[in-house]
C-alpha cells in the first residue's frame, strides 16, 4: 500500500501538471522551461486524478492488489483532500468566481482587485477607467468558488461514509459515487469561475465533469444490476455465456477462438458433437469445472438433471432431423437466480420438444440456421408454442444468418449482436395455443 501511495502521488503531480500545460500550450510552447516550475502554480485536479489512478493501477497489477477497493479508498480520500486543499486557494486569493453584490457570500481583497484589473472583460468591467473605485462604489465582491467546492466535498465525504457503512454493494461503488458527486458540483461551480481552461468555447472542466457524471450513472446502474441479476452474453454462432450473481460462469456450445472464453468456467454445456458446438478446449476452466456433454445428459433414454450450488441444469429433448438423431442431441434448461434459460441445441419443432412449454421458460434461444437445424419459420412456430418471455435467434454466420434472424419474429423476440450482454429477469408468458 505504501508503494501505491508513493507512486500514486508522483503520478498525480505529473498528471496534474501535464493536463494544465496541455490546455495552456499556446503559452508553454513559447516558454518551455516553465513547464517544470510547478511551484509557480498550474496543477489541474482532473489530470492529477487520472495520473494517480493510472500509477495506482500499475502498482496494483504488479503487487496483485484489489484495484477497485483501492479506488473506493481514493474516492473518500479525494473528497477530504479537496475539501481541505481548496482553502489553499483562499490563502493565495485565487480560483474565485464572477462578481456578486452579496456581502454574505462574496469576498474581496487588493489581490483580487489587481487580478480583475488584468482581465476586466471576464468580469464584465471592460471599459471601466478606475476599476478599484468602481468596485468600492458598487460594493462588489467575487464568488468564493473555492468555499462552495470545499463545503460540497466535505459533505460528500460523509455521504460516502454512510454508503460505505450501510449501502456498499460492490467494489468501486464509492469511487463512482465520488465521480457523480464531485462532477455535479464542478459542472455548476465551474460556470462561475473566471480562470477556466477552454477547449474552443467549451469549459474543459464542465465537459469532463458532465462526462464523469454520465459515466458514473451508467456504471453504477450496470454494477447494481450485475449484483441483482444474472447476465447472459451472446458470444456468437450458438454459443453463450451465463454469469450468476454469485459469480459462477456457464459456457454453452463453445465454438471459435475468442477472449469471451477467458473467464474461468464453472460449468460447460455441449448440446451435441458437431465441431461448431463442441470446442471445450477453447474455454478457461476452474479446477472443479463440470463439463456436461450430450452423452452425459441423456443416459439410457433418461434426460438427466444436474445441480451445483446456485445452478440447476436439466437436459431436455431435441427434435430429430436429417442431421441429428434424438439420441445424439439435447437441449438444456438452465435455472440461475430464479430465472430459466432454454438453449435448444440443433433441434426441430417436434412432439418431443413440446414438453419444454411446461418449464416456464423466461429466455429461450432457438437455432435458425435452416441447413442443419430448423429455419426461422419453424423456430418461430416453436417459440410461439413454448411461450418464453424473451426469444432469441441464434446459430449462423455471415449475411445469411442476419437474414434468418430478421425472419424469426416470435412474440418477445430479441435479436442480440455478437458480444452483447443482457440481464436475466423473470419474463415468462404463456402462448394462446397452450392456454387454449
Amino acid at each position: 500500500m505504501i508503494d501505491v501511495l508513493l507512486f500514486g502521488t508522483i503520478g498525480a503531480v505529473i498528471g496534474a501538471r501535464l493536463y494544465y500545460v496541455a490546455f495552456k500550450w499556446d503559452y508553454y510552447s513559447q516558454h518551455l522551461s516553465e513547464i517544470f516550475k510547478i511551484w509557480e502554480g498550474g496543477l489541474a485536479i482532473y489530470g492529477g486524478i487520472i495520473g494517480g489512478i493510472l500509477c495506482g493501477w500499475i502498482v496494483c497489477k504488479v503487487e496483485k492488489l484489489n484495484f477497485y477497493n483501492l479506488l473506493d479508498m481514493v474516492g473518500m480520500s479525494l473528497l477530504i483532500g479537496q475539501g481541505i486543499g481548496r482553502w489553499g486557494n483562499y490563502a493565495n486569493q485565487e480560483a474565485f468566481g464572477t462578481l456578486t453584490n452579496n456581502p454574505k457570500w462574496g469576498m474581496m481583497s487588493d489581490v483580487i482587485v489587481k487580478q480583475i484589473e488584468r482581465d476586466p472583460a471576464s468580469y464584465g468591467l471592460e471599459g471601466i477607467a478606475d476599476i478599484p473605485q468602481y468596485i468600492a462604489d458598487n460594493d462588489l465582491y467575487v464568488h468564493p468558488t473555492f468555499f462552495y467546492e470545499s463545503v460540497w466535498c466535505i459533505l460528500g465525504f460523509f455521504v460516502l461514509y454512510i454508503i460505505y457503512k450501510k449501502f456498499r454493494k460492490f467494489s468501486g461503488q464509492l469511487f463512482l459515487t465520488y465521480g457523480l458527486w464531485y462532477g455535479i458540483e464542478r459542472m455548476i461551480v465551474e460556470g462561475m469561475r473566471t480562470d477556466s481552461l477552454y477547449f474552443g468555447q467549451i469549459r474543459v472542466s464542465q465537459l469532463v465533469a458532465g462526462t464523469c457524471v454520465l459515466a458514473a450513472i451508467l456504471l453504477i446502474r450496470y454494477l447494481i444490476m450485475s449484483n441483482l441479476y444474472a447476465r447472459m452474453t451472446f458470444i456468437g454462432h450458438a454459443s453463450v455465456k451465463i454469469k450468476t450473481t454469485t459469480g459462477e460462469v456457464i459456457y454453452i456450445d463453445p465454438y471459435f477462438p475468442t477472449d469471451s472464453y477467458k473467464e474461468p468456467a464453472d460449468v460447460i454445456l455441449v448440446t451435441h458433437g458437431h465441431s461448431d458446438h463442441n470446442r471445450v478446449d477453447l474455454c478457461e476452466k476452474k479446477d472443479d469445472c463440470k463439463i456436461i456433454k450430450w452423452k452425459d445428459a441423456l443416459i439410457d433414454g433418461e434426460y438427466q438433471v444436474f445441480e451445483f450450488d446456485n445452478i440447476r441444469i436439466e437436459a431436455v429433448p431435441s427434435g430429430g432431423n436429417r442431421s441429428h438423431s434424438l439420441n445424439s442431441n439435447v437441449g438444456y434448461v438452465i435455472t440461475v437466480d430464479g430465472v430459466t434459460v432454454y438453449h435448444s441445441g440443433d433441434t426441430s419443432f417436434a412432439e418431443e420438444t413440446k414438453c419444454i412449454a411446461d418449464k416456464d421458460i423466461d429466455y429461450a434461444m432457438y437455432t435458425v440456421n435452416g441447413a442443419y437445424t430448423m429455419g426461422p419459420e419453424e423456430a418461430t412456430q416453436m417459440a410461439n408454442y413454448i411461450g418464453a418471455g424473451v426469444n432469441i435467434p441464434i446459430h449462423g454466420d455471415g449475411k445469411q444468418y442476419w437474414k434468418q434472424r430478421r425472419e424469426f419474429n416470435a412474440k418477445g423476440t430479441k435479436r442480440l449482436f455478437w458480444g452483447q450482454t443482457i440481464f436475466l429477469r423473470k419474463r415468462v408468458w404463456k402462448s394462446k395455443e397452450q392456454i387454449g
